[in-house]
Formats: C-alpha cells, structure tokens, sequence
C-alpha cells in the first residue's frame, strides 16, 4: 500500500463546532467516478459523534464537504452517539452500519472500574442514493439497532455490546433451503475473550438486510502477530467487503499488544463468493500498520499524547471504507 501522492486528507475543520476535534473512521461508496466518504466528527459542541459527508472527485483530486452533518444522534437507541459508517449499495439505496450509543448506560462486563457508559449496539439506516449524493439530512430512514432471531424469538431481541457490522451488498444462496438470504459479518465484544472472534450473521428479511439476524459460526480469530494471536489482542472488521474476480475482499483490522499500546493494523482475507463461511486465504502481514518509530508504549505518554488534543488514539492504522477503482484498491 502507498499513501495517495495528492493525499487526500480530511482535517478537523475549526468553523464548525461539531467537528473541529476530530474526524476519522470514514465509510466510502464510489459514484459515478466520486467517492463519498461518510466520516465520524466530534466537536466541542458536546462530546457526542457525527457523521459528515466529504466527495472526492476521482479525477481531480478536488474534495467537497458539507458544513453540516449529514447524520446526527436523534432517536434512544443512538443518542449519545453515531460512530463508525460502513456503507454499500443495494438498487437504488445506500445501505450504512454504524454503532449506536444507547441512552441507557451501563457497566461494560470487562471493565475492571465498573464505570457506567452508554451501551453500544451496531445499527442500520438506508437512504434512496440521491438523497445520499446530495447530503439530505432529512431522508434516512433508522431500521434500528440489530434483532438476533432464535426459535424463542423469531422476531429478534436486542443484544448489548457488539460492533464493527459489516454486510454484503449481495445475497447468498441457503444451501439447505436453496432460498436466497443476506449476509453480514459483526464483532461481539461483551468480553475480551468475545473480540477474538469476527462472526457471521444471516438474514431472511426479502426487503433488504434489515434483519432479523440469525447468528451463525465465528469465521476469523487472530492468527498472526499483527493482528493479536501471540499477545492477547483481538481483531474486528474494518470496510464494507468487495466483490472481486476470486471472491469477497475483506479488510479487517487486528490489535496486537505491546506494553500499554494496543498497537492496530489493517490486514485482508479473501472469502468464498458463495459462501460466507469459507475463508479462502488470510495475508499473513498487514497492509497498512503504524511505522516502529511512531509506536508509544508507555501509558503516560499515551495518556500526555490523548490530552494534548492533537491525537485522538496513538498507535492506529484503521478505516471503515475501501473501494476497488481501475483495478486498484482505496483504502
């Protein structure tokens, strides 16, 4: 991988009170030769995350950005916070995960301190694709945080604590039934132990893959240093994935450990174009990761570095979008 020779770089932006800390984590679905990049903000206007909107036109370089969100935490299940936007296409709809921060806070179960904070929950909303273009803050439509089905529960209940949802833009062929069904790959993370495991999800749901979702067996667990296997760390999914001549392109994202720095790195597995469950190959070395002499690994500097404002979390290559242009991949 190499860094764009035009680097097209997002800032925080200091007229706008929503984003003028920080902006990361952008989701990206290319049209008509622009990429729209989705991105988180936080702004000193509250400690809550937005989503912006930036496009980039493929042939110039030039990047436009509303000065507006184009997603903002309005309903319960999402109101301390919208974060990480993983977007696909399906007809004439954007489809876009995100995590959604509860109302209700809550201990995290692996929280040594026991510190109440909003639960958080991967969620899905949809928009007609010129709304998306032009930035219409107003036609989203919320389809909630995901419903796990079971026999009890045909409907679906809510579940806490579990992120980084990605989903396919195509359905998958059930091979006991033979009817078509839509896929998604999703991180639990009620435990340590449970971030170690990327598993997939199933849905029945003929309108679009809106669920209820159906839990189905854990695909990936750390298998190389970079992403966590020989120091305890985890790993999770990071773009949407890409339909490709061999199969699905999956960029996922590992942690592995080092002192007090939780050290992350992007990394790429190819999955059966048939089967979801099929992990084809792994590449055994990152794609992206941060350089050695950037790494901290003293928790004070770490902690001195988070509250000089200018970094948000050090030691961290990551990215919730990627798109496939002219034969090459954007990450």
């Amino acid at each position: 991988m190499n860094i764009y020779d035009k680097n097209r770089s997002l800032e925080a932006n200091p007229k706008n009170n929503w984003e003028n800390r920080f902006v990361f984590n952008a989701g990206s679905e290319l049209i008509d030769d622009h990429i729209y990049l989705v991105y988180r903000a936080q702004g000193t206007v509250d400690d809550k995350s937005r989503l912006g909107l930036a496009i980039v036109d493929t042939k110039t370089g030039k990047v436009e950005r509303l000065p507006n969100p184009i997603f903002e935490p309005l309903e319960d299940f999402e109101i301390n916070g919208v974060e990480d936007p993983r977007l696909i296409r399906v007809g004439d709809k954007v489809i876009m995960s995100y995590v959604a921060l509860d109302k209700e806070k809550r201990a995290h179960p692996a929280d040594e301190q026991q510190t109440p904070n909003p639960i958080y929950r991967g969620a899905i909303a949809s928009i007609d694709v010129k709304d998306f273009m032009s930035g219409n803050v107003n036609a989203w439509t919320r389809h909630g945080t995901l419903k796990f089905s079971s026999i009890d529960h045909p409907e679906g209940i809510d579940l806490p604590w579990h992120k980084n949802l990605i989903i396919f833009p195509k359905q998958f062929t059930d091979p006991t039934t033979g009817k078509k069904r839509w896929a998604a790959y999703y991180r639990p993370s009620e435990s340590d132990e449970a971030k170690k495991r990327i598993v997939v999800l199933y849905s029945d749901n003929e309108e679009g893959p809106f669920g209820p979702w159906s839990i189905g067996k854990a695909v990936m667990t750390p298998k190389y240093d970079w992403d966590g296997a020989k120091s305890n760390g985890w790993l999770g999914t990071a773009a949407e994935p890409i339909e490709i001549e061999g199969g699905w392109l999956v960029i996922y994202h590992g942690v592995r450990r080092a002192g007090d720095a939780n050290i992350y790195s992007l990394g790429a597995a190819l999955v059966n174009k048939d089967d979801p469950e099929d992990i084809l190959c792994r590449l055994p070395y990152p794609l992206v990761t941060p350089p050695e002499n950037e790494i901290v690994t003293d928790e004070r500097e770490i902690l001195r570095l988070r509250a000089s404002g200018k970094v948000n979390v050090p030691n961290v290559r990551f990215s919730c979008g990627a798109v496939s242009r002219d034969g090459e991949l954007d990450i």
